[in-house]
């Protein structure tokens, strides 16, 4: 064997172990029944190995499934979770661990990350997931019900099935999907879930206000079921038969009933992602734009702004003009 073969095969044997040893020092940093970053809806079970990564196990709050990531030691000499930004140490990079998964499943990767059943864990993968219509939030309607209410009925939305299902304790969950922009309207969509068992729910409501790209009544029944998945429902029912809700992961069950398993391994983020794809190039909407007050889309420019401004007046309405009259 040459001297420069020796030289590196020594290098890879040095950097294997090291990256073993990274391995399991990453292990360290998530004990048992600790929660994963700083996300305290999650409990470590245990770190397992894997192809030479440290995989996290960890729980969800009341979600019963069990759930994994992978952490890679192969660059070490960048952050975990923001790769464009190098590190200087070992220390520093599992600092970045540690922080990066918190960052991870604070930002909602629990359900956007690509899901893939690992012996008894559903792995959670960056590449490939749920796509994102940034033109569109979520809210999870939690409190002020009925001021909450008003709005969706001035925006042609009736709230009385979330506000029956409130009365009669049955909510699980009350998701709203509103517009992306400075205004943080109109709201466009709603989807609402009872608890019909222990560990079992029903979608009762997804819809849309006119005009709004079908991406937004996918987004409702694929996020609103995971929050049922995490107030502990496996199987979510529905009675209505739209035909984007099969991308959220909906199917008959042996009677016909359309039905979701909250491991959501059904689930087509493929499809969802070329439906946002072809909306997005074929639309000619200006959803995501900031808006007046009377719900017309400004203007990307200053100068068109003001010229917005003059037109319409403040609020969006056009400007009253009052005639002037001289007493004689």
């Amino acid at each position: 064997m040459s001297w420069l073969r020796r030289v590196v095969v020594t290098l890879v044997s040095m950097d294997v172990a090291r990256q073993v040893e990274l391995a399991r020092m990453s292990s360290g940093l998530f004990p048992p029944a600790a929660p994963v970053g700083f996300e305290r809806n999650s409990s470590v079970v245990e770190v397992r190995e894997s192809d030479g990564d440290a995989v996290v196990i960890f729980r969800w709050d009341g979600d019963s499934h069990l759930y994994g990531i992978p952490i890679s030691p192969d660059d070490v000499r960048h952050e975990f979770f923001y790769p464009d930004f190098a590190v200087s140490s070992d220390d520093e990079w599992l600092e970045s661990v540690s922080l990066g998964l918190g960052v991870m499943l604070d930002t909602g990767y629990r359900a956007t990350a690509r899901r893939t059943q690992v012996d008894d864990y559903i792995e959670l993968g960056a590449d490939g997931g749920w796509p994102v219509d940034d033109r569109f939030y979520l809210q999870v309607v939690d409190e002020n019900f009925e001021l909450l209410a008003e709005r969706l009925i001035e925006m042609g939305l009736s709230p009385a099935v979330a506000l029956q299902c409130h009365l009669q304790n049955q909510l699980m969950t009350w998701l709203l999907s509103y517009e992306n922009n400075s205004t943080g309207g109109p709201s466009v969509g709603q989807a609402v879930v009872s608890r019909t068992g222990r560990d079992s729910a029903e979608l009762r409501l997804v819809e849309t206000t006119a005009g709004v790209p079908d991406t937004v009544l996918t987004d409702l029944a694929y996020f609103v079921s995971h929050d049922a998945a995490a107030a502990g429902a496996r199987l979510v029912t529905t009675g209505m038969s739209d035909s984007v809700l099969d991308l959220a992961g909906f199917e008959p069950d042996q009677f016909g009933v359309l039905s979701l398993d909250t491991s959501f391994l059904k689930a087509d983020p493929d499809a969802a992602r070329a439906l946002l794809e072809a909306d997005l190039a074929g639309s000619s909407n200006q959803w995501g734009r900031d808006r007046d007050l009377a719900g017309r889309p400004l203007p990307g420019s200053r100068a068109a702004r003001l010229l917005h401004r003059l037109r319409w007046g403040a609020s969006g309405t056009r400007p009253r003009t009052y005639g002037s009259y001289a007493e004689s």
